[in-house]
């Protein structure tokens, strides 16, 4: 089951959208008044769409858009008719749906079902994402542990590189965790 997190100030709003929703089959829907509340339910849970209905009390709604839409999660802002069209150039290069209500209860389905179709795209990505940080981080600390070895032991930076893949070797450990134990006996984080 798909997790929806549904942002509005406003009671009426709140049971309109979550009606909304579970037409669309997304019944697993967790509220939030403001801000404060959707900021901690992001960092609690993992959410497939999250839907902003603006304005709220502390804000317009395009902040807590903007932080939803870090995540995996399909976003989608709810304005006025009016300030459709200023919010949709807006929010559009974070990545953010923008929705009026004349749009329509199918539009409204219909987007839903994309924003569902793009969680699924962004989850594949997820971990492609992560092993590249990862590599990175590896050759940050890498780099980094050789300078050490440069500064405090002055080895080349060929001898340096030799020294930490022959040592992971030998020990049968991974460079990473070679520079990591060369950074901890320098006493450098």
């Amino acid at each position: 089951m798909e997790k929806v997190l549904l942002v509005s100030h406003g009671e009426k709003n709140r049971d309109i959208f979550t009606q909304l929703l579970a037409e669309c089959g997304l019944t697993e829907v967790y509220t939030a008044k403001n801000t404060v509340q959707a900021r901690r339910l992001l960092a609690e849970y993992e959410f497939a769409v999250v839907l902003i209905v603006s304005p709220l009390s502390e804000e317009y709604g395009c902040e807590i858009a903007k932080t939803a839409a870090k995540t995996a999660a399909g976003v989608m802002l709810v304005v006025k008719k009016d300030h459709a069209e200023e919010m949709t150039e807006k929010m559009k290069r974070e990545g953010v749906f923008v929705f009026t209500p004349g749009m329509g209860k199918a539009f409204f389905r219909h987007a839903a079902q994309i924003l569902l179709a793009l969680h699924q795209r962004l989850l594949k990505t997820m971990p492609q994402q992560a092993k590249l940080e990862q590599k990175i981080e590896d050759i940050r600390l890498v780099g980094r542990a050789k300078c050490l070895l440069i500064q405090y032991e002055n080895m080349t930076e060929e001898n340096a590189h030799r020294y930490i893949e022959k040592e992971a070797m030998n020990r049968r450990i991974t460079r990473r965790e070679m520079a990591e134990t060369i950074l901890q006996s320098y006493e450098i984080e």
